[in-house]
């Protein structure tokens, strides 16, 4: 069971009908996050590494325009989007350490585990909560950190009504605002994200909509492909500007307001490039170009 593997870690200690339980663990300077789960079989674990170095933008392959995107931003939100073990974690902390060198600030990540260590520097500081274990809920947490004024807050996963208001309502109130959830494209993730705020009144639904068209910055959409050497990440990118720093895209805004998915996906396909926007075939194509994969 996982208590041979692991031992007898604090974090087993949950109540049982917390069927899943989530966790970082230290093993012999390494560290893994550790999910496990109960199933009428048995126990099940899964076990991935987590390097104790940040990797850059660079090292990562990222699209330019989100490190400088990043940069440029002092409020407003950013999701990035994707199944489970897509690289979203890896790619959120290489940006938070490019932001926090150049621009330095206030940094709470609320997380589920804490995976990657921040440390702070001269310009940045860095407050870390693990869920379940600092504090009780995504949703609770976020209510409480909004009093310690961050310049930028990180949601690990968006996974309920309450997470969902509470980083919108950060973002409208001028926060930077970086957090993940679950869809496959970026056109979609309006309409999702409305849906996990109000997913029964019509009205309430579109003022849902309106709010986040306010505030919404940029949607990152992520992939892992096996490459040649590795897995490849590949990329859709929805930004709400013409330009890092630049001004906001009217004829977007209005399609997030309306929800818009058909709209959105033909705004990426025929006027994002210019933004620095790009298609997942964009990205698949650009990365065979280079070399990378192959289909």
């Amino acid at each position: 069971g996982i208590t041979a593997l692991l031992g007898n870690p604090p974090w087993l200690e949950k109540p049982p009908r917390l069927r899943t339980l989530r966790a970082t663990v230290d093993l012999g300077g390494h560290r893994f996050r550790c999910t496990w789960g109960q199933t009428r079989n048995g126990e099940t674990v899964d076990v991935r590494p987590i390097p104790r170095d940040i990797k850059t933008p660079e090292e990562l392959k990222l699209p330019g325009i989100l490190p400088d995107t990043l940069a440029a931003l002092s409020g407003g939100l950013v999701l990035f989007v994707g199944p489970t073990g897509a690289g979203k974690s890896w790619t959120m902390a290489s940006l938070i350490r490019h932001r926090a060198r150049i621009r330095g600030g206030k940094y709470v990540l609320v997380e589920n585990p804490v995976e990657f260590l921040h440390e702070d520097t001269d310009k940045a500081e860095f407050y870390q909560m693990e869920v379940g274990k600092d504090v009780e809920s995504y949703g609770a947490a976020l209510e409480d950190v909004m009093a310690q004024n961050p310049d930028v807050l990180v949601v690990q996963e968006l996974v309920d009504r309450r997470s969902a208001e509470n980083t919108l309502s950060a973002a409208l109130s001028g926060h930077l605002v970086m957090a993940t959830m679950h869809s496959q494209e970026a056109a979609s993730v309006p309409s999702r994200f409305a849906g996990l705020l109000e997913p029964e009144d019509e009205g309430a639904y579109k003022a849902a909509l309106y709010k986040l068209s306010v505030c919404l910055e940029v949607i990152v959409v992520m992939r892992l492909m096996p490459g040649h050497n590795g897995l490849v990440p590949v990329f859709e990118v929805l930004t709400m500007r013409d330009r890092p720093g630049g001004q906001r895209i009217n004829k977007l805004v209005t399609l997030v307001a309306k929800g818009d998915a058909v709209g959105i996906r033909n705004e990426i396909l025929m006027g994002g490039s210019r933004a620095g926007m790009m298609t997942m075939e964009n990205s698949l194509q650009g990365r065979i170009d280079e070399g990378l994969l192959s289909l």
